[in-house]
């Protein structure tokens, strides 16, 4: 075998998107003394490699954001009036614990308002229970793509809850989720929720992937 039907081989795996690691043929070695050692990686948009799910979703047409609307609507499987994460703004899966920071924007026209109260309008505490577990949720799609591919989540509990104050129209909430555990398909994280510095929620939750 010479060398350009070595180089040949080597391009047939290229395109494969593979990821070689072999020594080059001792008897073909072009120097004696040296043994060459080949490492590369194709990149995924030229040969199909696997990517991880960052890479796939939708680009945001925000500034200063992850995630917008278009990409978290392939993440959850939540639609209006349930979903309630407007934007990922960061990621940081490789921290001590892996944290995300999401938003969501507390509208005037929010249906619940209706009833909750017409002349008080103030976001129900559940709710804002129910957007914590969601960040956590993309938390868990993002850090744990193999485990959670395919899957929606479950919620199963939650802990130490607390409001500090009401949140109403025109708040914007800045909801932070970090991971405490991964542990047979159950996430457990800390999740708070901010209105500028003024933390207004917080909570323990416990959710699946089924």
């Amino acid at each position: 075998m010479g060398f350009g039907e070595f180089y040949k081989k080597w391009l047939k795996f290229a395109k494969k998107g593979m990821f070689l690691h072999r020594p080059y043929p001792k008897p073909y070695t072009p120097y004696p003394s040296i043994e060459l050692t080949i490492n590369y990686y194709i990149t995924p948009n030229i040969t199909g490699a696997i990517m991880s799910i960052l890479e796939t979703l939708p680009k945001p047409q925000a500034k200063n954001c992850l995630l917008d609307y278009a990409a978290i609507l392939q993440l959850l499987p939540h639609r209006y009036p349930f979903l309630l994460i407007d934007r990922v703004i960061s990621f940081e899966p490789d921290a001590e614990k892996a944290k995300i920071t999401c938003i969501k924007n507390v509208s005037f026209n929010e249906p619940y308002f209706s009833g909750h109260f017409p002349s008080d309008p103030v976001m129900p505490g559940v709710l804002q229970v129910e957007a914590m577990a969601q960040a956590g949720c993309i938390l868990a799609y993002l850090k744990f793509e193999e485990e959670s591919k395919g899957k929606r989540p479950a919620f199963m509990g939650v802990d130490a809850c607390r409001f500090r104050r009401a949140v109403r129209p025109g708040d914007t909430l800045r909801i932070e989720a970090e991971l405490e555990e991964f542990r047979r398909g159950i996430i457990t994280f800390d999740a708070k929720i901010f209105v500028g510095e003024d933390r207004v929620a917080e909570a323990k939750l416990k959710a699946t992937m089924v």
